[in-house]
């Protein structure tokens, strides 16, 4: 489905998805009809978190995401609730016993072992995400973390083969440009993203990767767009509408250094029942 506009007397109607939005006393030109996709990927993204929140009551917190990218399945991320997330838990309190407090700190973490598939990744690696908080002080302190601003989660990057422990920062937009104040010189982000968040990789000697992931909720019409305008790979076969239907959020991997974009994700979840 594409997304459409009609005028109906004074009001502008968008449609896409199979939601449908007016825009009252706005006519079909240019200005509006980017205030109409605004309004249409906020509308989607309360939609989606009460989805979202009403399917987690019923599922105990536990659900698995697949990440799309490049037209497959980059990696499978599970609550730590999960029978599959546990076994990864184990693995790391094995390897890594005192890297943090408590894998189980909160019923929303999730895990993954996967293989490398993009940059910065080499070797096999575990992902855990804590979502009980934003990096402790020692942890700031061990990753030379400056950032003015977080989102309560972040996430560790555990290597199988050597053993190093990189973090994950998940930062506001301010948070990002408080530390990195031209990250984002090289990227036109999509003009409908109005509320994104956006990760570093950081290893312990200092150093941080050079891409940022940027993150955000809107309508698959909305990113179909944009990935064409800008001549980039949609992550998935847009006809399995099981992962349409199931969508809970967008990643763009973008490249400091280069400008490239690298990759776009896609995030499918599926809930217990």
């Amino acid at each position: 489905m594409s997304i459409t506009f009609t005028q109906i007397g004074n009001d502008l109607r968008i449609n896409a998805e199979g939601m449908e939005i007016f825009c009252n006393g706005r006519t079909d030109t240019e200005e509006n009809q980017l205030f109409a996709k605004k309004q249409l990927c906020f509308h989607w993204m309360q939609k989606r978190q009460g989805e979202i929140g009403f399917a987690l009551l019923n599922a105990n917190n536990n659900w698995r995401d697949d990440v799309y990218m490049d037209n497959t399945v980059s990696r499978v991320e599970y609550t730590i609730g999960k029978t599959e997330g546990q076994a990864i838990v184990d693995l790391l309190e094995a390897t890594w016993p005192d890297e943090v407090p408590n894998y189980n700190s909160h019923p929303d973490n999730s895990v993954s072992e996967f293989t490398p598939s993009r940059q910065p990744y080499a070797n096999n690696s575990i992902s855990w995400y804590d979502f009980s908080g934003e990096p402790s002080a020692s942890q700031k302190s061990a990753y030379s973390l400056t950032y003015s601003a977080y989102m309560p989660w972040y996430g560790l990057k555990f290597d199988r083969v050597t053993e190093e422990v990189k973090l994950k920062a998940v930062v506001t937009r301010d948070g990002l440009l408080s530390m990195y104040p031209n990250a984002l010189d090289n990227i036109t982000l999509p003009e409908t993203w109005e509320m994104p968040f956006f990760a570093r990789i950081h290893s312990k000697d200092g150093s941080v990767d050079e891409r940022v992931d940027v993150y955000q909720n809107c309508p698959k019409e909305l990113m179909k767009e944009w990935c064409e305008d800008n001549s980039i790979t949609f992550p998935y076969d847009e006809t399995d509408t099981s992962i349409t239907d199931n969508l809970v959020c967008w990643g763009i991997v973008y490249n400091v250094t280069t400008g490239n974009i690298e990759h776009v994700k896609a995030y499918k979840r599926t809930y217990d029942t």
